[in-house]
C-alpha cells in the first residue's frame, strides 16, 4: 500500500492526540519498542509532534522490555499490534 504525506500527517497527529489524552506532559519519555516498519516512523514523529521524547529499543531481547514495564521512573508504554 502505496502511503501519501498528508495521510501520515493526519496518522500522526491523530497518535500525538491520542497520547497527550493518557495524560502524558511535554517532556515525559515513552518507550518505542517495535521491529522496524514503515509505522515505527509515524510512532515517531507523533511522540515528537506531541511534545514527547522518545527512547527506542530493540524489540528482540525481550528481558530488556520486562525489565521496564511496570517498574518506577521508568518510560510509559504503549503496545501496537503484533507483526
Amino acid at each position: 500500500m502505496l502511503r501519501g504525506y498528508g495521510d501520515m500527517a493526519g496518522r500522526v497527529a491523530r497518535l500525538a492526540g491520542a497520547l497527550r489524552s493518557f495524560g502524558l506532559d511535554p517532556g515525559d519519555r515513552v518507550a518505542i519498542v517495535a521491529r522496524n516498519c514503515p509505522d515505527y516512523v509515524e510512532v515517531l514523529y507523533a511522540i515528537w509532534h506531541a511534545g514527547l521524547a522518545a527512547v527506542p529499543a530493540n524489540a528482540s531481547p525481550a528481558r530488556t522490555v520486562s525489565r521496564w514495564t511496570g517498574a518506577p521512573g521508568t518510560p510509559p508504554a504503549a503496545e501496537g499490534p503484533p507483526r
